[in-house]
């Protein structure tokens, strides 16, 4: 399911999960909900940091084409952070927003 954004203001703000992966060397982060969103990082944090911006640049261009934005990042779930017992995987609810 998808929803239209209308968009009123200059920052929309959205909350998308960004889930990280041990990767060699290194991390793999992607986004469920964004499809092709793949990036990757020397640590997690850094992983995080290279989504997050992906996930802006990917969602103002799909506001810009007009395109439909997945329902999970306008109404995202509430479970917040869950990591792995085996600290390979980090799943956390981020705040993107994207300037228009």
């Amino acid at each position: 399911m998808t929803m239209k954004v209308k968009v009123n203001s200059k920052t929309l703000k959205f909350k998308v999960r960004i889930v990280i992966e041990k990767d060699d060397p290194g991390y793999h982060a992607f986004a469920p909900s964004l499809p092709g969103l793949h990036m990757p990082g020397d640590t997690q944090k850094e992983a995080i940091s290279n989504a997050k911006e992906a996930a802006a640049l990917m969602l103002k261009c799909m506001i810009q084409d007009g395109d439909s934005i997945p329902i999970d990042v306008v109404i995202p779930d509430k479970k917040g952070t869950v990591i792995n017992v085996n600290d390979y995987t980090l799943s956390s609810l981020e705040e993107i927003e994207v300037a228009l």
